[in-house]
């Protein structure tokens, strides 16, 4: 399965959007099941990408398991679905300050 996760950043009071594809095993168990995080659409400031993606997964995840309950066999197809849920997640950027 393929998907488009939308965001928004808020770095120093200002926002920016993005967007990221998420892709999972076809068959494979979306709870469980290793993700890909990648094809960014983004402009923003710097981020650290293993933090960030921890949280797509996350949201994922969630999403799905709210949206959706699938019990019984193998065979089941989705297509065009629209899944939204609103989160906030606060990470570290990936721009270093000078301390003294």
């Amino acid at each position: 399965m393929v998907s488009v996760v939308h965001f928004r950043i808020c770095s120093d009071d200002t926002w920016h959007d993005g967007t990221a594809i998420v892709k999972q095993i076809a068959g494979g168990n979306y709870l469980a099941d290793p993700l890909e995080v990648g094809s960014l659409n983004y402009d923003g400031p710097a981020m650290k990408y293993d933090g960030f993606r921890d949280l797509v997964e996350r949201y994922y995840r969630a999403a799905l398991d709210r949206a959706i309950r699938i019990t019984g066999g193998a065979g089941v197809r989705m297509r065009n679905n629209t899944i939204a849920i609103s989160q906030s997640f606060e990470t570290e950027s990936a721009e270093q300050r000078a301390g003294w």
